[in-house]
């Protein structure tokens, strides 16, 4: 049996990063309406996103393993990532095989949340971080958010959070973060929260390519 704790997740294992989204997130109903796919075809959102993000090759994950199990997950991304056009087209080609039109609505609104959301300053911008229902209340986000601290060379970190989940924004709230602003999308309103990290300085340019290869 795996060791529980939080790992560095590695290239190869995303589709186990995708699962663990999925079944975190597979109740969020505003998510799944937001992005434009149907019930069935949710998998394939965190399949094509962790797929994407991991062969960028400039994200951060982690996986939370509980009695052997993968029970957490967080994604994270300098703030000034960025990507090749024919890197994002090749993406744009795979969603639209699997939900067809929709592609266009669900990248529009992919980038539109991205644009609103966009940091104001260096941080580590958080992209998803979920525990599977049957683990939560565990301090398994805690410790995925430590985690992330840690590791960060940008002196915050930057997520977004639906105002409604309660749960989520108090969690944040404890650990530091502070409500920096709303934004909506259809009906629903998102927190932008941010938490400084006093004991980060912001790198120089040579210390942000060293740190993520670009």
């Amino acid at each position: 049996m795996r060791e529980s704790g939080v790992f560095p997740s590695r290239a190869e294992d995303w589709k186990t990063v995708a699962s663990v989204l999925y079944r975190a997130f597979s109740e969020d109903e505003n998510l799944r309406t937001l992005k434009r796919f149907r019930v069935e075809e949710f998998p394939d959102f965190f399949r094509l996103s962790c797929e994407f993000f991991m062969e960028s090759g400039n994200l951060l994950s982690w996986i939370y393993w509980d009695e052997g199990e993968p029970a957490g997950a967080l994604l994270a991304i300098p703030y000034n990532w960025s990507a090749p056009v024919s890197f994002l087209w090749r993406f744009f080609l795979k969603f639209w095989k699997k939900i067809g039109w929709r592609s266009f609505s669900s990248v529009f609104t992919i980038i539109k949340s991205s644009w609103l959301s966009r940091p104001r300053k260096p941080c580590l911008r958080i992209l998803f971080l979920g525990v599977v229902s049957g683990a939560r209340c565990k301090g398994i986000g805690k410790e995925l958010l430590k985690e992330a601290e840690r590791a960060s060379v940008f002196p915050s970190l930057q997520l977004e959070v639906e105002k409604e989940n309660l749960p989520a924004v108090s969690l944040y709230l404890k650990e530091g973060f502070k409500k920096q602003r709303e934004f909506r999308l259809g009906k629903v309103t998102f927190l932008v929260m941010v938490k400084e990290l006093s004991q980060k300085e912001e790198p120089d340019q040579g210390e942000n390519r060293d740190q993520y290869g670009d």
